[in-house]
């Protein structure tokens, strides 16, 4: 199916012909769903001087065997394909940083039956936390390969110095906020974002998978370290708090 746009012009950046980080990011997503989209500029839509110019126009961006071709379903961009296989990928590489039942089963296995209960509960710790430490090293090893090691390792550094708060709100709501040497960011695990420059600049705008932050949280998640504080407020206050956040307003 053929979508047709006449891009406003709030989808430009001030004086200027290239489109917004968020409009490409709202046309890729169209033409991830499966539309052909083919997109006409307000600046050239305003120079047609009549309808039947613009409707010209119009059947110019409809391919020629639109009337007759059969229905066919159509690919994604190549850059919104591949962003969702690696995001998808980097999901499986965190999940796997988490001890599972099959990690629990797996180690008492490995103990021997003679043992007695009291006995039992030591070695499978401690095989637990061998086959934690084997999955995170290999966790880290398959991290390296979708993100910059700069951003791997300015992650891990916040997990171990526990720059990470947590807030929670009366409903189970969760937000992060991590805590650099010069500025506080604020970060949402469910879903990506956060609100340092750099998610910004080469996460939105140059398709990379994510900034230190969101991993650091991500991590800190999943291994159960790095959040050095918590805090549990009431809605409308965790609201407030988010919103400033986001907003880059904090409160002295």
């Amino acid at each position: 199916m053929v979508v047709v746009e006449a891009a406003a012009p709030w989808q430009y950046y001030l004086r200027s012909p290239q489109i917004t980080a968020l409009a490409r990011r709202r046309q890729e997503m169209i033409s991830a769903m499966g539309f052909n989209l083919q997109v006409i500029p307000y600046f050239r839509w305003d120079t047609l001087k009549d309808d039947s110019a613009k409707a010209e126009l119009l059947k110019k961006q409809l391919p020629k065997e639109s009337s007759t071709r059969k229905p066919s379903r159509l690919v994604a961009p190549m850059s919104v394909a591949s962003r969702v296989h690696r995001f998808k990928a980097l999901q499986d590489v965190l999940a796997a940083l988490v001890v599972d039942e099959d990690d629990v089963a797996g180690a008492v296995q490995d103990v021997p039956r003679d043992l007695s209960r009291e006995a039992m509960e030591p070695q499978v710790s401690r095989l637990v936390g061998t086959r934690q430490v084997m999955a995170s090293e290999v966790a880290l090893a398959s991290l390296s390969t979708l993100l910059p090691d700069s951003v791997i390792q300015q992650a891990l550094a916040l997990v171990d110095s526990k720059s990470i708060h947590l807030v929670t709100s009366q409903l189970g709501r969760k937000a992060y906020e991590v805590r650099g040497q010069k500025a506080s960011h604020f970060v949402l695990a469910r879903g990506l974002y956060c609100s340092c420059p750099y998610f910004g600049r080469r996460v939105i705008e140059a398709g990379e998978l994510c900034c230190k932050h969101w991993l650091a949280v991500q991590v800190a998640q999943r291994c159960g370290t790095g959040i050095g504080s918590s805090e549990c407020l009431q809605e409308d206050e965790f609201l407030d708090w988010s919103r400033q956040r986001m907003l880059g307003c904090q409160p002295a």
